[in-house]
């Protein structure tokens, strides 16, 4: 059929969900960003247990489980790397 009219077949898509909402038709508000389990889970700060720094060997609290360093070498690294920039 889009050959026939001179459009993409994208533009007849368009075409046709404008003409029904223009009939009356309401569409569902279904927005992925706006589920909340979406969200990621790493940012949440529930306490998930203590392990030992793999840079000083000090316990510290695990947040989610790709810690690895504790609060002082992580920002410790993290202005070592202004060389990488």
């Amino acid at each position: 059929m889009a050959p026939i009219v001179g459009m993409s077949r994208y533009a007849i898509i368009g075409k046709l969900y404008r003409h029904k909402v223009k009939n009356g038709y309401v569409p569902t508000r279904k927005n992925s960003y706006d589920n909340v389990s979406r969200i990621n889970k790493n940012f949440k700060r529930d306490f998930k247990g203590e392990r030992d720094c793999n840079v000083c060997a000090k316990p510290f609290h695990m947040f989610n489980k790709y810690d690895r360093f504790c609060d002082i070498c992580r920002k410790v690294a993290t202005n070592h790397t202004s060389w990488m920039t």
